[in-house]
């Protein structure tokens, strides 16, 4: 009888998933242009402030170029002037028309020559992008250079196995350990599952999102997107012979229906 009441016994039931911590808000530098990449002032890890110069690309070409519409704007204003010293009204228009033209492409040229010089559009952590060992290293349009957060503001993602997906829902809490910080517990809330899975490895799992609760005080200041670590949620009480074998069961069904029917 005894042994009977503590197989029933309602336990609390914790379901230990993977963790990792990213910044709440992201946002990515890119490559403007195709070029090559010349100077880096910033590596992963820094702090930069608003406008903060990142990187710079080679801007060789584009200084050319801009010289080039710049003579040619030069070129059309003096034959839009001598079309008007002659009263030549074809030749003023035909002037007016190029020399427009060229400051068109001038000032293009001069956006262009100012996207080679990548800076910060805010203040922000670098999560990302460590260039220091690709000076030189040719750059297409849209490459990824760098990742900021805007704030220290984080976000816990847990790897659910897709056996415990079902278990784990929007509002229950729980607690982190971080492989950094081993000594600290931090209680977490789950915000949302996501509801597609991906491969991990040789296992299915579902990303569910949580955001950690105050009550930490200055161990948060340490935290930095990228750390690991465990996390127990927690997914309600069941009886203690059915947390040790639920698994067993799981597993006997699986095969029993893969080979019977």
């Amino acid at each position: 009888g005894a042994l009977l009441a503590v197989a029933f016994l309602p336990l609390t039931h914790d379901i230990a998933v993977p963790t990792r911590l990213e910044g709440r808000v992201q946002r990515i530098v890119a490559a403007p242009a195709d070029g090559y990449l010349k100077a880096v002032h910033v590596r992963a890890g820094d702090e930069v402030k608003a406008g903060q110069l990142l990187a710079e690309m080679a801007d060789e070409d584009l200084l050319l170029e801009r010289r080039r519409w710049e003579a040619e704007v030069a070129k059309h204003e003096t034959a839009y002037a001598d079309a008007m010293a002659r009263a030549d009204r074809a030749a003023l228009v035909l002037a007016e028309s190029r020399a427009a033209e060229a400051r068109a492409q001038l000032a293009l040229a001069d956006q262009q020559l100012a996207r080679t010089h990548l800076t910060a559009p805010f203040d922000a952590l670098v999560i990302a992008g460590d260039l220091s060992q690709q000076l030189a290293a040719p750059l297409r349009r849209g490459d990824l250079l760098f990742t900021l957060t805007p704030s220290r503001e984080l976000r816990v993602m847990l790897q659910v196995d897709e056996r415990d997906a079902a278990s784990v829902r929007a509002g229950a809490r729980g607690s982190l350990t971080l492989s950094a910080m081993p000594e600290q517990r931090f209680a977490l809330e789950v915000e949302r599952v996501l509801p597609v899975a991906r491969v991990d490895g040789a296992r299915n799992v579902f990303e569910a999102q949580a955001r950690l609760l105050p009550g930490a005080g200055d161990a948060n200041a340490a935290l930095r997107p990228g750390m690991q670590g465990v996390a127990q949620v927690q997914a309600g009480r069941a009886p203690l012979i059915w947390l040790a074998t639920h698994r067993l069961i799981d597993w006997l069904r699986l095969q029993w229906w893969t080979w019977l029917g």
